[in-house]
């Protein structure tokens, strides 16, 4: 104790002093023949004054001493008690004899001491029998002394709020899954992942099973999906990119998250990124050509739709209305668009995603209506489309020259 009063000590008593060390501040404190701090001052003195401010719990300050009035037969159960010759110091009273629960020891000096062997650090469970360094005396058994809040468990010390070996009580060892290691909080046990690893099914038997490196579902942490627009993403080192593009796109900005570039249709990209049309110019089907923006070169041939995306035009109006007119020729235009094949390239190439449907249509020898791209195996389709149209919301394509 930092306030601890100066402690005078007799002849004898400075040589038990020196066997069993200091108390707080520096100052060497006994208790009797127990020496503070070593397990027999456990209780308070018999009478007296109490435990006196400046000396540890259960001793007398008497005259600047703090003395242990249970066994010291000059202070024996109050400060200036002094036993007579021949008499010992027994839990405060002086007799012939030591009182129940206590032993007659004999001390360093040889003199003969009562002694607490139920709490005595050199007399644990009977005389002579020390507690070795860093144990102390329980029920006269020598025990591992742990302090700070901690707990004996066999032969260390350790606390049951924090210790994953030991979590909540001795030996209750918390177990975890693969990847994670276990930790204690509280007193209840718990797990975290290692890195690069994570518990996305929140299920405590497998562990941390996801692989946060290199999984697209999962890329750096549980429930981060990558997307790419027009293209395929791919998880690297946790961060998302691009792994491929659709046909038709390119990720031509290098950026994580989008195949951007229409490079069918892009003059600045035409084919591939960086590749530029010449001045006067379009990109049509991936091809830099000198067809208008509305036509694409499909089959052989230059199919154009209306640039104002008028509806319900024939093909002498649609064609017209680039500057060009009709293929005269209405066998090749049949067989330009008659198949499932030719009607989904003639789709494609204007970049539509509608469904196909291929039937015995009058005027649909290609045209958007109803959610569908129609082609027609009708073989009087085309000199039908050339001056008729179906009315309302249908936007045709024609082959033009």
């Amino acid at each position: 104790m930092s306030s601890m009063r100066s402690v005078r000590m007799s002849a004898g008593a400075l040589v038990l002093a020196a066997l069993f060390g200091a108390c707080g501040g520096g100052k060497l404190v006994v208790i009797g023949t127990e020496p503070a701090g070593a397990g027999g001052a456990t209780s308070g003195p018999a009478s007296g004054a109490g435990g006196a401010v400046g000396c540890p719990d259960g001793l007398l300050d008497c005259q600047e001493l703090c003395v242990d009035a249970r066994f010291d037969p000059k202070n024996c159960g109050a400060c200036g008690v002094n036993c007579p010759e021949g008499e010992l110091c027994s839990n405060g009273a002086c007799g012939v004899a030591c009182g129940m629960g206590v032993a007659s020891c004999v001390d360093a000096l040889g003199e003969t001491r009562c002694v607490d062997t139920l709490s005595s650090f050199a007399n644990c469970g009977g005389c002579g029998k020390a507690c070795a360094v860093g144990e102390g005396c329980l029920a006269g058994k020598c025990e591992l002394a742990c302090g700070g809040g901690s707990v004996a468990c066999g032969a260390i010390c350790t606390n049951f709020q924090f210790d994953p070996l030991n979590c909540g009580a001795c030996g209750k060892a918390c177990m975890v899954g693969a990847n994670s290691v276990a930790v204690c909080a509280a007193g209840k046990c718990g797990s975290e992942c290692t890195d690069g690893y994570g518990d996305c099914n929140l299920k405590v038997a497998d562990g941390c099973e996801t692989a946060l490196m290199g999984s697209v579902t999962n890329c750096g942490a549980c429930s981060n999906a990558c997307a790419v627009v027009n293209g395929t993403p791919i998880c690297d080192a946790s961060v998302c990119k691009v792994v491929t593009c659709n046909a038709g796109f390119a990720n031509c900005d290098n950026d994580a998250l989008s195949c951007e570039t229409n490079t069918t249709t892009d003059a600045k990209n035409c084919g591939s990124c960086g590749k530029a049309c010449n001045v006067g110019e379009t990109c049509v089907g991936s091809i830099c050509s000198s067809l208008p923006a509305s036509c694409r070169l499909v089959n052989g041939l230059k199919w154009c739709t209306n640039p104002n995306n008028t509806k319900a035009l024939n093909c002498n109006l649609t064609c017209g209305s680039v500057g060009l007119t009709p293929i005269p020729d209405n066998t090749l235009w049949y067989n330009a668009q008659d198949t499932v094949a030719e009607c989904q390239e003639l789709r494609d190439a204007f970049g539509l995603g509608q469904p196909i449907s291929i039937a015995s249509y009058t005027y649909a020898c290609a045209e958007v209506t109803g959610g569908n791209f129609l082609c027609s195996n009708f073989t009087g389709c085309p000199q039908e489309h050339r001056v008729n149209s179906d009315s309302g919301d249908h936007q045709g394509y024609c082959p033009c020259q």
